[in-house]
């Protein structure tokens, strides 16, 4: 890493240092409900108990419930930007009806995602394809919204043109100058699908599900474990950090070979 990317670490962990150092305080001088808001010390220790033995009637332990959730925010990720490539390249470059697909997917793009759960556990069960498609879809709009514009915008560009004048197929205008033009804003609704695919992994568990990081977050409320609370609700957060860090890599190995 950069000497900047660990002065931001070491900013980083220093706020954090001083946020829980101040909770910690609070909670040990009975500023507030101790039970309720435990101090940071109790909710690491007992967090990572859970790890290995499961808290009071919640089935299996973190680890697991942590696995469940990565599992269907990576699958719904996958699927809605492979889809979401697919999609905007096919409808900007070969289909041309560009203006209303983008029209369309702006229509439906505030709609709460999380709305059609209720249907699709009706439909598809109370399983996990169930959330994976609803992950999916919302990752699918950003990819195909981004990618629309990305290609859209390297028609209008000269390197198309200088392909085709040189004897280049359409393929090879597409594979070549288009896509490779539209790389890195079909990289950037990638990225903001990453952060959409977290918010729904936990939003969707928390409703009608058996298990996952917002089930346990859910349980551990109902069953007045605060401590494990608040330590499942970090964990999304730790999850954040490591998902945006593997994504950092796997964008400068995409974009490596456009930017030499």
């Amino acid at each position: 890493m950069t000497a900047s990317t660990w002065t931001r670490w070491l900013k980083t962990l220093i706020v954090l240092a001083a946020i829980f150092g101040a909770w910690e305080y609070v909670s040990r001088a009975e500023m507030v409900n101790q039970f309720l808001f435990p101090p940071p010390t109790q909710v690491f220790a007992d967090t990572f108990t859970a790890f290995t033995d499961p808290p009071y009637r919640s089935g299996d332990n973190l680890l697991f419930q942590i696995g469940k959730s990565v599992y269907r925010a990576v699958a719904g990720w996958i699927i809605g930007v492979v889809v979401g490539v697919v999609f905007g390249v096919v409808v900007e470059w070969w289909n041309k009806p560009g203006s209303v697909a983008t029209s369309l997917l702006e229509f439906l793009r505030p709609i709460p995602v999380i709305l059609f759960l209720p249907v699709l556990v009706l439909v598809v069960g109370i399983g996990d394809l169930s959330r994976i498609i609803v992950i999916a879809w919302a990752s699918f709009i950003f990819v195909a919204i981004n990618t629309i514009f990305g290609v859209r915008t390297a028609k209008q560009a000269l390197l198309p043109d200088v392909v085709r004048s040189f004897g280049g197929t359409e393929t090879l205008v597409l594979r070549r100058a288009v896509i490779g033009l539209a790389v890195p804003q079909i990289v950037a609704g990638a990225r903001q699908a990453v952060g959409v695919a977290l918010v729904l992994m936990v939003a969707s568990e928390l409703i009608l599900s058996t298990d996952g990081l917002g089930w346990f977050i859910l349980f551990m409320r109902r069953s007045l474990f605060p401590a494990e609370m608040y330590g499942a609700i970090l964990m999304v957060g730790v999850l954040g950090l490591i998902f945006g860090a593997l994504f950092q890599r796997l964008q400068k190995v995409i974009l490596r070979p456009y930017l030499d």
